[in-house]
């Protein structure tokens, strides 16, 4: 549940994909955003069949009501929503390059400790450290 996308190429597909054409008045993209909604999610699923690969018939996706905002307003909140994933995807990015530089200092620090060089073989000055 909750795989869906917007090619950006023609092609084929198996019976397994539901493929939605939009009518015009919607914008692909916002429908695409309303199939993330935890409360689009939670309807796809308690309809679902199948135990190891569920699916969702093209008829229950069809049976969701989606309030459709005006044309404008769908582009605008489009905009809006991939400004702020992408700043959410940029931080994420981020916060784990962040991450990763912690562990890798945490793991040179013990190293070094180990090692005897971290200047804490004199044991006067290793009481001294701990004040």
């Amino acid at each position: 549940m909750n795989k869906h996308g917007i090619p950006n190429f023609d092609g084929v597909c198996s019976t397994d994909i539901l493929v939605l054409n939009v009518n015009k008045l919607s914008a692909n993209e916002f429908i695409n955003y309303f199939f993330s909604l935890p409360k689009f999610i939670e309807y796809a699923v308690s309809n679902s069949k199948g135990i190891n690969l569920p699916r969702v018939a093209a008829q229950i996706i069809l049976q969701a009501e989606i309030n459709l905002p005006p044309s404008a307003e769908q582009k605008e909140i489009v905009r809006v929503l991939d400004i702020l994933l992408d700043k959410e995807q940029r931080t994420k990015e981020i916060a784990e390059k962040t991450l990763a530089e912690i562990d890798l200092l945490k793991r040179t620090i013990l190293a070094r400790a180990f090692r005897g060089e971290l200047g804490t073989n004199n044991p006067s000055e290793k009481l001294e450290a701990l004040y």
